[in-house]
């Protein structure tokens, strides 16, 4: 026997290359099930037919008619007059040869929801640790929901508060056997959200976010949910991502009354930004359950998240790439996938092959397509048409939704497991014997291409046996989660190119040059709108006209809740821009200096990007001064200037009219006010025993007067383990906010992970909207980077001036802290030491007059930038490759030219605000590579020159990873880079300079 063997180079051509291997009748529909009072229709190649017929549900023999469309293929339409049920087509040609497909004509939506309501409390849920055993309770609550019945929806309560104890470990707020499969406890987050939605009652989203945080607790520093008994990657384990977004959606609602919802809600969109990043980087190379296979669960349930992920987070760049990778995937994913085959039971379905054995005591590996967790492909490819608004996906939602709720027998109303596509099977199954017993007893049995039902509904075996006599077969009812996402409130309209329209749960009717849509509103409360052109809308029940642009959009803006934007309110969401007086001040800063120096940030730095004004140390000292001079004569001022609840004011010498018109001037300019703070109590408020604010506890209560700052003596640490201790923070909080302060540089506070935390406590209950920033950063311990990124910065070195030690410390805290970004959460490398420093230490002061101590509060004297061009060049563009905040530490009145054109260059800036650190692609003794991406064909790449010595090299495209028809910008020279013949840049650097380049692939 002979075969032939072609390759299909679409998959929309396979059909017609099978009917030129076989010359057999071909056929496609374009849905396989569809809803009463909708006609089928398709495609057949076939040569000349003798016979092409349809049995009905109620075996009547009808003909189906044809119409040529081109050669062999021929267009086909029938009405299913026969109403529910299966329909079997037979096209026999002249031939002989014979083929079959199946067509099925389904209730609608309500009545299965309804049913698997009734079936989940048939087939129970039960107390084990697997969230496939208690995957009902989704079903009780979107029933309870959707379709309230007081009588089933208490029977319901009862079968939860039996077993959610079980589950749930209370003290723990875990659940009891989550360590060992985390999936579980993402299944439980998504189901006592839904419960909520129900309930409103706070415990059951308390339990969830409690659960949420849990699942924190397991994810790596690469953004993985991993489980960590096996130290395997656990993300696309049933969607542990999507379970937490799903949770959001009410968190985020909360956190606009309660400042615990908040932080909730903001932890929890971090760390899921952070495991989409790492799915969106991983792609298909993640394992599934610990087996480096191409396996359904993994890829289908990476592309739900992604896709999930891009159409709710409030970042285009993330979105775009989320997007992007998700498409990918799910073309991969058509190998796993019945995209084709001509059969409503399985069409759109999945293929996997490890259910069976341990979930319906089948002692037979097969195919189960449907199952339960096909629906991960379904919702994939439905986040997938509302991102893209191509049609084939949601074709690919409806036949797949269609094959996967025939698992419901109309007929009977009893709902199967799966259904098995395998022709066939001869093995041993333990089956129930005698019936009703709920013993099991193995059979051999025949088996194929028929639905198997579940055991769970008399196989009741001791608690957390599973693997001894099996039965875990309740995860069947995903796909009515999924369905009820999906249909059971929404209603869709496509306009396809002929200008027909089509719809799902409602009706459309265009005329003269008005689109008409007709919906039941009690029933549909959101509608998708998918247009070619822009067109004039009339809702038929209430009249409403107006007109809808082009696109796909929900219409009037009423997007369903689950599916809505995050709101971002990520208080840097990309790294913060500005200027810090501390490289050109020090601790000296004096208010005609303020003024000028706001006044110039607005005037010539404001328009790129720059907003933070922030004042360093020093602000509220008394110090003494040279005689009709503003310069001191002490490093540190001889007192501070403080109130009667030991909270600093401004400097009466430096500041003589407070902050109130600095600030207003500063809001009225359209930029942000900001203030150095050091950790701790002031001393002279501890010496006094000054009361704290609000409370009866002074100041002497809370004191640490141990763990105090080497270098800055205005302050004692603070004891939070003291009563009063948090409302001494809050209190100075409150004072800065009530100013008008939005950036806080705290001090001497990174080896303090405890004081961290009530610096951000403090922020989130003072009303207003402050960037932390954690320093210093010579000395980070690594193992609290959790605490640290509840702040917006952190410093990640020591001070850092114009020397090219300093510009080596800072490549080095870039290669120590690469890969452990978080979004919204900035490794900041000290000032820009550029321009004008160290003004109020002029050399010319007779040393008798200051003390050479008071140099230490800076570095030097009165100097211009000691960096050169090319060493400069080097640190701007490092900042801005490594996506560190941009603070300008020189006098910005007095800044050179050459500096300022740096500053402000519109390329540097848009790398540095992509918000991406950069990667290192080549390192050796002389070159530095990095590269960072904003798109898949966009980026930025640094050649650094870190020899004292010139470097002349030609650099290959393919070895810095780029392709050949590419366009490539030389940033500092204003030119672009051709490549020889070879495909290479010559590289011609001088000592410590750079190439910045930005690329387009083509």
């Amino acid at each position: 026997m002979s075969y032939n063997i072609k390759p299909s180079a679409k998959l929309e051509e396979v059909n017609s290359d099978l009917f030129t291997l076989t010359n057999a009748p071909v056929l496609a529909a374009k849905y396989y099930t569809v809803p009463v009072n909708q006609d089928f229709e398709g495609e057949i190649w076939s040569n000349e037919l003798a016979r092409f017929e349809i049995q009905t549900p109620r075996n009547e023999i009808d003909s189906i008619h044809t119409k040529v469309l081109k050669g062999y293929k021929k267009k086909w339409n029938y009405h299913p007059y026969s109403g529910e049920g299966m329909y079997t087509v037979t096209a026999t040609d002249i031939n002989g040869k014979i083929s079959e497909m199946k067509l099925y004509v389904r209730p609608d939506f309500d009545f299965y929801l309804n049913q698997a309501r009734t079936e989940a409390l048939r087939i129970r849920p039960t107390s084990t640790h697997h969230a496939e055993c208690f995957y009902p309770l989704y079903t009780y609550f979107l029933a309870r929901r959707y379709q309230p019945n007081a009588q089933t929806d208490s029977i319901a309560e009862k079968v939860y508060n039996q077993i959610f104890p079980d589950l749930f470990d209370s003290e723990s707020s875990e659940m009891r056997n989550g360590k060992f499969r985390i999936q579980d406890a993402a299944t439980m987050v998504g189901v006592l959200t839904d419960r909520f939605q129900v309930t409103q009652k706070e415990e059951d989203l308390k339990n969830a976010s409690l659960l949420a945080d849990f699942l924190l607790r397991c994810q790596k520093e690469d953004g993985g949910y991993y489980n960590f008994v096996h130290n395997t990657h656990y993300t696309s384990v049933i969607y542990i991502a999507k379970s937490i977004m799903e949770l959001m959606t009410e968190e985020q609602k909360l956190a606009t009354k309660s400042n615990i919802w908040k932080d909730r809600y903001e932890r929890h969109r971090n760390s899921v930004i952070c495991a989409l990043d790492d799915l969106e980087s991983k792609g298909d190379n993640i394992q599934t359950e610990g087996q480096m296979t191409f396996e359904d669960g993994m890829i289908s349930c990476s592309v739900a998240q992604l896709a999930y992920g891009a159409l709710r987070i409030n970042d285009s760049v993330r979105a775009k790439k989320y997007l992007s990778r998700a498409i990918e995937l799910d073309k991969k994913h058509q190998c796993l996938t019945q995209i084709l085959i001509p059969d409503c039971r399985m069409n759109g379905a999945t293929l996997r092959f490890w259910e069976y054995p341990y979930t319906v005591n089948l002692m037979h590996g097969g195919m189960n397509s449907p199952c339960g967790w096909s629906a991960w492909k379904i919702y994939g490819s439905w986040y997938l048409y509302l991102l893209t608004g191509e049609h084939k996906y949601m074709k690919q939602v409806i036949n797949a939704l269609g094959s996967c709720l025939q698992l419901v027998n109309i007929n009977t109303h009893k709902l199967n497991f799966s259904f098995l596509p395998d022709p066939y099977i001869n093995c041993y199954q333990f089956n129930e014997i005698p019936f009703g017993s709920g013993i099991p007893k193995l059979q051999r049995v025949c088996l194929g291409e028929q639905y198997i039902p579940p055991i769970s509904n008399w196989h009741k075996e001791p608690h957390e046996t599973w693997r001894k006599k099996w039965g875990i077969d309740n995860f069947v009812h995903e796909i009515f989660k999924c369905m009820t996402e999906i249909f059971i409130t929404n209603a869709y309209i496509h306009e396809h190119d002929d200008g027909s329209f089509e719809t799902i749960n409602c009706k459309t009717q265009y005329e003269k040059g008005t689109l008409y849509i007709d919906y039941a509103p009690k029933e549909i409360q959101h509608i998708h709108i998918n247009l070619k052109q822009r067109t004039k809308i009339q809702i038929c029940h209430s009249n409403q006209q107006f007109e809808q642009p082009a696109g796909t959009a929900w219409l009037m803006e009423q997007i369903p809740e689950d599916l809505s934007k995050f709101s971002d309110t990520m208080l840097a969401p990309t790294p913060p821009m500005g200027w810090n007086s501390f490289d050109s001040y020090g601790v000296y800063l004096h208010e005609k200096a303020a003024f000028d120096n706001l006044e110039t940030m607005a005037k010539r730095f404001k328009s790129f990007g720059y907003e933070y004004f922030v004042i360093d140390n020093g602000w509220f000292g008394e110090y003494r001064l040279q005689p009709n001079t503003l310069y001191s004569t002490e490093r540190h001022a001889s007192d501070i200037n403080i109130n009667e609840y030991g909270l600093l004011q401004p400097s009466l010498c430096y500041f003589p009219n407070g902050f109130e018109k600095l600030i207003k001037r500063c809001h009225e300019l359209g930029l942000k006010f900001g203030l150095h703070l050091m950790r701790g109590i002031p001393r002279k408020a501890v010496k006094t025993n000054l009361p704290i604010y609000g409370t009866n506890f002074h100041a002497a209560d809370i004191a640490d007067t141990i763990n105090i700052c080497k270098w800055c003596h205005y302050n004692y640490g603070v004891d939070m383990s003291k009563p009063g201790s948090q409302e001494f923070y809050n209190s100075l909080i409150n004072q800065l906010a009530s100013w008008g302060v939005d950036f806080l540089k705290i001090d001497d506070i990174v080896p303090y992970p405890k004081e961290v935390e009530a610096i951000v406590r403090a922020v989130r209950q003072c009303g207003r909207k402050i960037i932390i920033s954690l320093s210093p950063g010579d000395k980070v311990p690594t193992n609290h980077l959790k605490t640290f990124t509840q702040a917006q910065m952190l410093r990640i070195t020591g001070d850092i001036w114009d020397t090219q030690n300093d510009i080596d410390k800072c490549f080095q805290a870039w290669e120590t802290w690469n890969g452990k970004e978080h979004p919204g959460f900035w490794f900041d490398m000290d000032m820009i030491p550029f321009g004008y420093l160290q003004v109020m230490s002029p050399k010319t002061l007779n040393e008798k007059d200051i003390s050479q101590s008071a140099l230490y509060a800076g570095k030097g004297y009165t100097r211009h930038s000691q960096l050169t061009p090319e060493q400069k060049r080097t640190f701007i563009t490092m900042r801005a490759l490594a996506a560190s905040p941009l603070m300008i530490g020189g006098d910005l009145p007095t800044m050179d030219d050459y500096s300022f054109k740096l500053l402000t260059n519109r390329d540097m800036i848009m790398c540095n605000q992509n918000g991406k650190m950069g990667k290192p692609i080549h390192q050796d003794k002389e070159i530095d590579i990095w590269r960072t991406d904003k798109s898949p064909t966009e980026g930025w790449i640094g050649i650094f020159n870190r020899s004292n010595n010139t470097q002349k090299r030609n650099i290959s495209l393919h070895s810095i990873t780029l392709p050949k028809n590419i366009i490539l910008k030389d940033i500092w020279n204003h030119t672009n880079i051709i490549p020889n013949n070879k495909n290479e840049i010559l590289v011609n650097l001088q000592a410590q300079d750079v190439l910045f380049i930005h690329y387009i692939i083509k």
